[in-house]
């Protein structure tokens, strides 16, 4: 136990050199940074009597491959693996029913994630960067998903009641929201028909778009929607669009094409964000990047 720091149950710090380590049956919760920046640790054994990974227990184990997790876990905290660069695979128990922000991210040689139906929310970025990944399946019983959780196609179980997939891209239930497009789908994206409203992030980061047709059966652009789409250079705006979100186009940097419906009633704070090429279209006037707040109080009626 020299190797363990513990208080009450809870693992405060791992401060042993092994290549192997099998943590306690006395444990119940991994602290937060509990085996940050461990370079030696190689292989990890989680005893079932822990309930909880905290807030970076993990991250930056850059030597990690193995991680046995037994049945009990029933949370894995934000950024708990992030940076595990070796970590190839991880079995995830169907106790486990949170994953938290950024918890994988950056695993870059993670292959597969098998996600229990035990688990109900999934957060922010959970497997963004884990490049090697081609697939997540998202089981029935997951009804909270985050922004941006991973590159790689998404597959959801026909019996989950909130979201919904087709060709990689996840969906509302009723197919009339596009929560959220991985960037490995995002070249060859086609809005199906009856599309309603582009969700909050959902093209964030698809460095391959480079045109966007945006059909008339959308009403609202979510906030950072195309947001650091760095080669878009022309957007195509149905006449049924009323809103655009807030850092919609941020960071644009080659979007110089866009013509406004008239439908537009409202404009988000920032909508072209450092977008210095573009030329807007609206009612028949020109904008371009140094008349954008004039554009904003045109549509919002300032």
């Amino acid at each position: 136990m020299a190797s363990f720091l513990t208080e009450k149950g809870v693992l405060v710090r791992y401060v042993g050199l092994a290549s192997k380590v099998v943590v306690p049956d006395n444990i119940t919760c991994i602290g937060d940074f509990a085996f940050d920046g461990c370079d030696d640790v190689k292989k990890v054994v989680i005893p079932a009597g822990v309930a909880k990974i905290g807030e970076r227990a993990f991250s930056c184990c850059f030597e990690l491959k193995e991680v046995t997790l037994n049945k009990g876990v029933k949370e894995i905290g934000v950024f708990a693996f992030t940076y595990c660069k070796k970590l190839s695979s991880i079995e995830l128990p169907d106790s486990l029913t949170r994953i938290g922000t950024h918890a994988f991210y950056c695993c870059t040689s993670l292959r597969t994630i098998n996600i229990p139906n035990s688990v109900i929310s999934i957060g922010d970025n959970a497997f963004s960067r884990c490049n090697s990944l081609k697939e997540i399946i998202i089981p029935e019983s997951v009804i909270e998903i985050g922004n941006n959780i991973c590159q790689c196609k998404i597959s959801v179980s026909e019996n989950n009641p909130v979201y919904a997939s087709a060709d990689g891209v996840l969906y509302s239930k009723d197919m009339k929201t596009v929560i959220f497009c991985p960037r490995s789908e995002a070249a060859k994206y086609v809005f199906p028909e009856g599309i309603c409203k582009i969700g909050n992030n959902a093209f964030r980061d698809c460095s391959e778009i480079e045109n966007i047709v945006i059909p008339e059966s959308v009403k609202v652009i979510g906030e950072s929607a195309f947001a650091n789409c760095s080669a878009l250079k022309q957007v195509t705006i149905g006449t049924g669009v009323t809103e655009i979100g807030a850092h919609t186009f941020e960071d644009c940097l080659e979007l110089t094409s866009i013509t406004l419906p008239e439908s537009i009633k409202v404009i988000g704070e920032n909508a072209f964000l450092w977008c210095r090429n573009i030329s807007a279209v609206y009612k028949g006037k020109t904008y371009g990047f140094s008349e954008l707040s004039e554009l904003y109080s045109a549509i919002n009626g300032r």
